[in-house]
């Protein structure tokens, strides 16, 4: 456990008690006051009140004489051993998993990126050992004298622990016995292989497990096939075909050789000689014979025959209307001849959020002004509460958009006589109301025209904002509207 110390100027468990208990000696009982007002404390007293800090110890062996020979160098992943002391700048990759020792932050804290392990981006804190933040420079790695025991590897990313041990020396006095100190190695003093340093300017650690062994290649399964079934059975069918040419093959050798080998029978009155003149040797060559002679019991022709299979589906796919995306003019364009087998392997799709494989489209349907609803739309949620009531939606749905196709019409029109706006685009409307257009030409009176126009010139700046609000004085007549971006 990491010791808290208690912030400058607060007093510890101990010293409350101190002062609490009046019987005790307290270190003040000396103290007495100057002329200025200010309390006098002996520095005895002073020193015996402050509790000791507590020692860490230092793997580094300051009475060791060394060379000071040793330094850094590049070094392949594959040459990584166990042991070995690694230096990692930033945005590096860790090459193994690592037990960090110092880093350049002063408390020893260095910042990882797992997404190769978990996928998550955001960074966590990794902490080196207090007994070896002092490690800066290769030579004191050349001067640290430790040891580790570790656990057995194994794949739990979050779960680890280990003891660095090491012998600690007096460096004011050499010849005193050295003492035997140990510090706890958890997951949070762990660079795991295949994280990205960010952050930090450089880690120094020592490697505690690489190749195999380490909990990334742990957690990595066999790669699935990704070839398609069709390929698969006919790399197998083809297979047999070659083993039963082969025993056919065979066969007509053995036949061969024996028939002609013997002298016993007609061989001699109906053939005039043999290629190889000797059965052992008759029967070879009819091996090979045969094999050409039934080389097409073997369906080679039948993988170009798949590959123009393949071909046309592509071409297909390319053609298919229902996958073309009118907006940019783009149909469906294959990348791989293989797409259709590759869509044929698909079994399970899976969705994390609403977006990913649908669009989320707001328009804008209907509006209240000065407290009349305005706009027609037929939505998924009226159209669910009258299934819920019974009513026929498809009938119903079909009666609505003719409505408000009708309505968008006479909207359009009416629009049109109040003011040609050339960059109002009839396509892209989805606010459908002719009842506002009416309002809005003062066919509900004075008052209802002037509540219409604020709202009207707002709405052709309503793409271009982030907030509208409108608010409405029915004693003034008096419309007020604000747009913010």
């Amino acid at each position: 456990m990491t010791p808290v110390h208690s912030p400058p100027g607060s007093p510890r468990r101990g010293e409350n008690h101190h002062f609490r208990n009046s019987s005790a000696e307290s270190p003040f009982s000396d103290a007495h006051e100057t002329f200025d007002g200010h309390l006098a404390v002996p520095k005895e007293k002073v020193r015996q009140s402050v509790a000791p800090v507590r020692n860490y110890g230092d793997i580094i062996d300051r009475t060791k004489s060394i060379n000071e020979t040793a330094k850094f160098k590049k070094q392949c992943w594959k040459d990584v051993q166990v042991g070995d002391f690694v230096r990692l700048y930033n945005s590096e990759q860790v090459p193994a998993d690592i037990v960090v020792l110092a880093t350049s932050d002063p408390d020893g804290a260095c910042y990882v990126e797992t997404k190769n392990l978990d996928g998550e981006t955001n960074l966590k804190v990794r902490q080196a050992l207090r007994c070896s933040q002092k490690a800066k420079r290769a030579r004191d790695c050349e001067r640290a004298e430790f040891w580790i025991e570790s656990e057995a590897p194994h794949a739990n990313l979050y779960s680890y622990n280990a003891a660095a041990h090491w012998m600690q020396r007096n460096a004011e006095d050499p010849d005193a016995p050295p003492t035997q100190m140990a510090e706890p190695i958890g997951i949070n003093n762990l660079l795991l292989r295949g994280c990205n340093v960010r952050n930090t300017e450089w880690v120094l650690g020592v490697v505690i497990f690489t190749g195999s062994e380490t909990k990334i290649m742990l957690n990595s399964g066999i790669t699935p096939s990704k070839r398609a079934k069709m390929s698969r059975d006919l790399n197998w069918n083809v297979l047999y075909n070659f083993i039963i040419l082969f025993c056919m093959c065979l066969v007509a050798a053995v036949v061969e050789g024996t028939y002609f080998g013997r002298s016993d029978t007609t061989v001699q009155f109906f053939e005039f000689g043999t290629y190889g003149g000797s059965g052992g040797l008759n029967g070879f060559i009819t091996f090979w014979a045969a094999v050409i002679l039934f080389q097409n019991l073997v369906p080679i022709s039948l993988y170009i025959t798949l590959e123009i299979i393949r071909t046309v589906q592509a071409y297909f796919i390319y053609s298919d209307v229902f996958m073309y995306y009118a907006p940019v003019d783009y149909p469906c364009t294959p990348k791989s001849w293989n797409i259709s087998d590759d869509l044929g392997q698909i079994e399970y799709i899976f969705s994390d959020k609403t977006g990913t494989l649908t669009q989320n489209v707001m328009e804008f349907k209907k509006a209240t002004v000065a407290g009349i609803a305005y706009g027609e739309a037929y939505t998924e949620a009226q159209a669910g509460m009258q299934k819920r009531q019974g009513i026929d939606t498809e009938l119903e749905a079909k009666r609505m958009h003719a409505q408000i196709a009708q309505d968008k019409t006479e909207m359009l029109r009416s629009l049109r006589q109040l003011h040609n706006n050339p960059y109002l685009l009839d396509d892209e409307l989805t606010f459908i109301s002719s009842d506002f257009v009416n309002d809005l030409r003062g066919a509900s009176g004075g008052s209802a025209a002037g509540c219409q126009l604020p709202f009207h010139a707002g709405s052709r700046a309503l793409p271009h904002c982030h907030h509208r609000k409108t608010s409405w004085q029915p004693s003034s007549d008096r419309v007020q509207s604000t747009i913010s971006r």
